[in-house]
């Protein structure tokens, strides 16, 4: 994979108001069908109709410490922890989204595996951004409080442009599992176990380059990482709608990497990634 300022406040009280333009539930195609992000083999990605620049948009946090999920088919929620709670936005008709970031500036930019879109947070509207990846196999995005992009896949974490590549997972992890989280000159990535057990919690100082293993999560598929408002780092597991299994929230704390298992997530059926507006450093 991420204080809030009043720029970003996002209006609930008129979602309310609008019920019908928010759908209880996912529309998403049938995720039994949707590839595994760490499937090597290339899946379509949906253009969007209209390729216009998207209508500059104020980005709004939903709700205090709120954040945003996005699912494997392309839908947009809005993620409450402390409730464990999720909201639809919208859907993208995007598929396979692996992971979604916000910039500092304001825009939220969702990453296929083959691919960039940006889009409008308040109806999932995608427009194009990037027309490859940026890395192979690309499932981890977040940026910096200074708007630097960070990407990863496979082994790979990097920034965009100039800065250092992280490409040396400590052992016993397999390779990034789909998200990062920035936090200062500190990010926390999501890594797969090598034996297939708990994921990893991945510790990476942005400045010195070093990686180290930070703690275990509870469980596997941990696709979503945010920092929210109140300093506390959220992860989303992508859930298994085949053995009925939903999305879960945990709440880890950064400095010990301690996990609290919050809940389920009703309404969403693979979470993929999360993001919130850039948190400055604590």
């Amino acid at each position: 994979m991420r204080g809030l300022v009043g720029l970003f406040a996002f209006v609930l009280l008129t979602a309310a108001c609008n019920q019908q333009g928010l759908v209880q539930g996912t529309t998403a195609s049938d995720p039994e069908a949707t590839p595994d992000p760490e499937d090597p083999t290339p899946s379509p990605t949906v253009t969007p109709a209209d390729p216009m620049d998207p209508v500059a948009t104020p980005l709004p946090t939903p709700v205090p410490c709120a954040f945003y999920g996005i699912g494997a088919g392309g839908d947009l929620w809005v993620i409450d922890p402390s409730a464990v709670t999720a909201q639809l936005v919208g859907q993208s008709n995007l598929q396979n989204t692996s992971d979604l970031a916000v910039t500092a500036d304001g825009k939220m930019i969702v990453i296929t595996m083959q691919a960039a879109f940006q889009l409008d947070p308040t109806t999932a509207q995608a427009y194009p951004y990037n027309t490859s990846a940026w890395v192979l196999g690309q499932n981890a995005l977040d940026v910096t409080a200074d708007n630097r992009m960070l990407v990863g896949g496979g082994g790979s974490l990097k920034f965009l442009g100039a800065g250092p590549q992280f490409d040396v997972l400590p052992f016993g992890s397999a390779a990034w599992s789909g998200d990062v989280a920035v936090v200062g000159d500190i990010a926390y990535g999501s890594a797969l176990d090598n034996w297939d057990g708990p994921d990893h919690l991945i510790r990476i100082d942005l400045v010195t380059g070093a990686v180290a293993q930070h703690g275990n999560f509870t469980a596997p598929g941990i696709y979503g990482l945010d920092v929210a408002c109140d300093g506390s780092l959220y992860a989303l597991t992508q859930g298994s709608p085949g053995e009925g299994i939903l999305p879960r929230v945990f709440r880890v704390n950064p400095a010990t990497g301690g996990v609290t298992d919050l809940g389920d997530l009703v309404g969403p059926t693979r979470l993929w990634g999360g993001a919130g507006p850039v948190v400055p450093p604590v």
